[in-house]
């Protein structure tokens, strides 16, 4: 709110408020609104509450939470003894807390308590001894805390905490003592822990059986996760997540530990490790029989997995198990592997990956996103192609260490492999593969049900693979990027009819091309195209494919400026199209009458836009920009009856804008138009609406 607020004094019996202002210094006296009980500042920018806001007796509810700028607190904040609930939590620039906290004996939520350093006048932890808080509770500074500090907070007496988070700003191997003695009550739920610097947790963690998240960040001096003789079992965790753990070498710290018929992890449901150089396993699994067959798991109820930034990884499971046994995840459902360096996903090809010996399986795998080599990925596809809806897959070798031709045999291989289920309705709906260097578009043309595919930097892809795409009858959405051996077409066709035409992308909506620096022509486009964006592609002589089935005669204008024929009439749904860097479009650009939104840049060997009808009945904006040759636009009576928006500036041929479009000024929502050097009477100058 920026506009000045002395109207509340007339509002003394306010009792609720909620306010995000910007300004600074504080926008009202606190002596207009004593009856107030509930006060929402959060997400605003002033750095410090005035401090006669502690004259708000009656306050019960006090929001702060999000002030990016707030420093401190009401000194006086301990005559607010009503204050029921207080959100601090989110205020990066608050270093400490009022103090005498101890006397707000109302106070039942507390989000955030920033440790103050020792001597100082602010409230330390101990302060918190007597208050019944429940819910959410942030404990910052934690290396300003001493253990008897931390012992007098007895968090273990406040039953209705729900949530705790623990942060160190700087960790040492003192920290142990004092996150010891901050031991919570059993009936916690939620447990965060960052920067803290012991080695290894305490065994209340280990016991803590109702926890339902664990999540453990950049605690750099962390080795194991609990020490030798601790005895641990979480049967209600949910989520786990294990973060910038930079020297952690193992779950617990005996290696060989076997823990016995109980399941660590019965429950869980997510698991992600991150950054965590050192570790080199998942925990040890327990040995059964499933579907006849010898099988592993320690997570039989996990259903998200993420894996990334592991480089010293290399096996799902810490126990060797009889040849042929797998590590099972019954549940899995998204799988996230990224700079894994180590880990393969089979035994069957150990050129990469030596050391791991042991299957992973996973049934019910929807969701795959892994960067690695593109033997191991095509050998998960083959493994899980009857399961996945969702695949992104990024080759992250050098060709020093895989060969083209080595990619190609995995690809066959893998193509085979999937072959032998006999059927051809997989269910993958969504594929983004990047920087593939085989044939990558056989194994796209297997998913007949595929809708959206993104190709990115694929040193494979140099012509258009028109059998391929005849497959893929499903596809609404096709994004080519930054393939920059693309071309075109292999050869000419024998023959083109508009039969089979029809037959290719049939359903395709949108396509994106961007960065395809030698790609000199498009494909054929279906008739279902609604939206079209072509960028950076310098080589382009032509938005439309000379094999398109063309409707119609070329216009004058087209013959005379060498232009490519029309073929604008076979794309009737077109409604958006967004051409930018394309220096190789030259003469006349003939686009279809149907467009809605046309927006052209960057192309400096453009002369003209035109439409094939001579009119754009439906277009509603229109923005060209950096065409140094265009000189002309359609001009006619009914050329832009529905336009809204134009924007042309930067194109230094055009002399004048055309008749029509000059009487519709008036009348349009937005205009930015620029002459460029042109003269004055020649042009509308400089005008900016909107």
């Amino acid at each position: 709110m920026e506009y000045p607020l002395q109207h509340l004094s007339k509002y003394s019996t306010l009792k609720a408020l909620q306010l995000h202002t910007r300004r600074s210094p504080f926008p009202f006296k606190s002596k207009h609104l004593h009856h107030l009980r509930y006060l929402d500042l959060s997400r605003s920018d002033f750095e410090a509450l005035p401090e006669d806001i502690s004259i708000l007796y009656n306050l019960q509810t006090l929001k702060i939470s999000g002030c990016q700028e707030l420093r401190r607190l009401p000194r006086q904040m301990k005559y607010i003894t009503a204050l029921r609930h207080l959100y601090t939590h989110g205020c990066p620039k608050m270093r400490s807390m009022p103090g005498d906290l101890r006397k707000l004996m109302s106070l039942q939520t507390l989000t955030c308590f920033v440790a103050g350093r020792a001597g100082s006048k602010c409230s330390n932890v101990g302060e918190l001894q007597h208050l019944n808080l429940g819910g959410q509770l942030e404990l910052k500074q934690l290396e300003n805390v001493t253990e008897e500090d931390a012992k007098a907070a007895n968090l273990g007496k406040k039953k209705e905490l729900r949530e705790l988070t623990l942060k160190w700003t700087v960790g040492s191997r003192d920290d142990a003592r004092v996150l010891e003695c901050v031991k919570p009550h059993h009936g916690l739920q939620s447990l965060r822990i960052e920067s803290y610097g012991g080695t290894t947790f305490p065994t209340w963690m280990a016991m803590s059986r109702n926890m339902v998240e664990i999540h453990l960040s950049y605690c750099k001096n962390l080795q194991w996760l609990f020490s030798s003789g601790a005895s641990f079992s979480f049967p209600n965790l949910k989520e786990f997540t294990l973060r910038g753990l930079e020297c952690l070498e193992g779950w617990w710290e005996s290696s060989n530990k076997e823990q016995g018929k109980e399941v660590i992890f019965p429950q869980l449901e997510k698991l992600h490790i991150l950054d965590c150089a050192k570790l080199t396993t998942l925990p040890a699994t327990l040995l059964g029989e499933s579907h006849g067959r010898m099988a592993r798991s320690a997570f039989p109820t996990l259903k998200v997995l993420e894996l990334r930034y592991l480089r010293s990884f290399e096996r799902w499971d810490a126990v060797e198990g009889p040849q042929g046994a797998e590590i099972m995840f019954p549940q899995l459902e998204e799988l996230y592997v990224a700079h894994c360096g180590m880990i393969k996903a089979s035994s069957g090809q150990q050129k990469v990956c030596p050391k791991l010996t042991i299957k992973a399986e996973s049934p019910k795998l929807r969701v795959l996103e892994m960067q690695g080599s593109e033997e191991e990925m095509f050998l998960w596809i083959a493994r899980h192609v009857t399961s996945l809806t969702n695949l992104k897959l990024q080759n992250c070798e050098g060709s020093e260490t895989t060969s083209a031709a080595a990619a190609d045999n995995s690809l066959r291989q893998a193509m085979s492999a999937m072959e032998k289920w006999n059927r051809h309705d997989f269910p993958l709906a969504d594929m983004e593969l990047i920087g593939f260097k085989s044939g990558i578009t056989k194994l796209c043309a297997c998913f007949v049900q595929l809708q959206r595919l993104c190709i990115n930097d694929c040193a494979a892809l140099v012509h258009w693979p028109e059998k391929e795409f005849q497959s893929l009858v499903s596809l609404r959405s096709l994004n080519i990027m930054s393939c920059g051996q693309l071309v075109g077409y292999a050869a000419e066709p024998s023959t083109t009819t508009s039969e089979s035409s029809s037959q290719l992308l049939p359903r395709l909506e949108s396509l994106k091309i961007y960065g395809c620096t030698s790609m000199v022509e498009v494909f054929r486009l279906p008739a279902s195209l609604r939206k079209m964006t072509i960028r950076d592609c310098a080589k382009l002589r032509s938005i439309f494919s000379s094999r398109m089935p063309q409707q119609g005669q070329p216009s004058a204008s087209a013959i005379v400026q060498g232009s490519p024929p029309v073929y604008s009439e076979v794309l009737p749904c077109l409604e958006e199209i967004d051409i930018r860097g394309c220096d190789g479009l030259t003469g006349g650009l003939d686009l279809p009458p149907s467009l809605k939104h046309v927006s052209v840049y960057r192309c400096s060997g453009l002369r003209s836009v035109e439409s094939h009808s001579g009119e754009f009945p439906s277009l509603e904006s229109l923005s060209i920009g950096l065409c140094e040759t265009l000189s002309s636009l359609p001009d006619g009576p009914r050329a832009y009856p529905s336009l809204r928006m134009l924007k042309v500036y930067d194109c230094p041929g055009m002399k004048r804008l055309p008749a029509c479009l000059q009487q519709r000024l008036g009348s349009l929502e937005g205009i930015t138009l620029d002459a460029h050097h042109s003269k004055p009477k020649t042009w509308i100058n400089g005008l900016c609406r909107g």
